[in-house]
């Protein structure tokens, strides 16, 4: 059975009420912005989940590989003038969970991208 701690009799005597004046405080976001990270890597920059030491540089290397390859599709979802805000990202020190990021599937980009591979392709001999 476990022991409880004794209680600790503070005084029977009645309690003043404290006085404090009603606050209301209206949140703003901040307005601070960027615009697009074309070449970020959010799960190892911002929290930190890496692969063994050996192989996370390979990792990194092919994911700059891939964004270097689909910066027209990236650069057609994500305006270079476009602002970007950091809000709706985890909190440091809140437990991030290791998710898949995945490019949304946008026609036009698509299409953007297949011509400018498909002019790269012709017009390097």
């Amino acid at each position: 059975m476990a022991r409880k701690p004794e209680e600790l009799n503070l005084g029977g005597g009645e309690l003043t009420k404290r006085v404090f004046e009603s606050q209301v405080y209206h949140w703003k976001p901040t307005d601070l912005y960027h615009f697009p990270l074309y070449f970020e890597d959010a799960p190892l920059e911002r929290y930190g989940h890496t692969h063994h030491e050996l192989v996370q540089p390979f990792v990194s290397a092919h994911r700059f590989g891939m964004q270097l390859i689909g910066l027209p599709y990236q650069m057609t979802i994500d305006p270079i003038l476009k602002k970007t805000y950091t809000l709706g990202w985890y909190r440091p020190g809140e437990p991030a969970p290791m998710l898949l990021y995945q490019v949304p599937w946008n026609t036009e980009a698509a299409a953007v991208q297949a011509g400018v591979t498909t002019g790269l392709f012709f017009l390097v001999p």
